[in-house]
């Protein structure tokens, strides 16, 4: 006979289970999400040790959006790198987050109460868990990308645009759904005007950018 303990966790087992089919995640995916959720609401919604949220806390933010990228999720790899996709051993490949989870959070943390809204958050995390194939060469040099340091306050910057990143080193993406090559540096996937105004303004360390990248004065 079950205990009582083991029944409660084959029905919350199968709550999960149910919930993350209803989002097209696997169970370990959905786990990620909630635990990503959770964790960030605790962060950014006030509380009588925190009467602003955590996030407010300059000091902080380092260590709450590590947090995030523990729960980044690998989603999709649709994508290879001309490289990878020349790989013989495909174990090999890495399969690195085109846009960092740790960025990502300081735009859902800056803009919680757009994020709070499960359904929306759900897009969010989908996009910052979003893969694609490359060689650990390759996987160096975009990680070369972002800077955490004294000269940017400890806080995470990047030197150029996540859509510029795939451009930068001429880095050619096969579509292995649609069966093609994507043009030159193109970037497979959408990222509203929303989210590259907030980059642009918040997260672009400019000491570093590169002097070919330039700023659209259109937004």
């Amino acid at each position: 006979m079950k205990t009582d303990i083991k029944m409660l966790e084959i029905d919350q087992r199968n709550i999960n289970i149910k919930k993350a089919k209803e989002l097209n995640l696997t169970v370990p995916q959905y786990n990620k999400l909630i635990s990503a959720f959770r964790y960030l609401q605790k962060e950014n919604e006030p509380d009588i040790e925190f009467p602003y949220g955590r996030w407010f806390d300059p000091t902080a933010k380092k260590e709450i959006t590590r947090g995030v990228y523990m729960w980044a999720g690998s989603f999709g790899k649709r994508y290879l790198s001309q490289k990878a996709f020349k790989l013989k051993d495909k174990s090999k490949i890495c399969w690195d987050h085109c846009i960092p989870p740790q960025m990502f959070a300081y735009y859902i943390c800056d803009n919680w109460d757009m994020f709070k809204v499960f359904s929306i958050f759900v897009d969010a995390w989908k996009t910052m868990s979003s893969v694609i194939g490359v060689i650990s060469e390759e996987n160096t040099k975009f990680s070369n990308e972002s800077v955490n340091n004294k000269e940017t306050g400890n806080l995470l910057k990047v030197r150029v645009p996540c859509v510029k990143r795939y451009e930068k080193y001429g880095i050619k993406l096969w579509d292995s759904e649609e069966k093609k090559w994507l043009k030159g540096g193109e970037f497979p996937y959408q990222l509203d005007e929303h989210f590259n105004l907030y980059e642009r303004q918040n997260l672009m360390n400019w000491d570093g950018v590169d002097f070919d990248y330039q700023l659209d004065k259109t937004l």
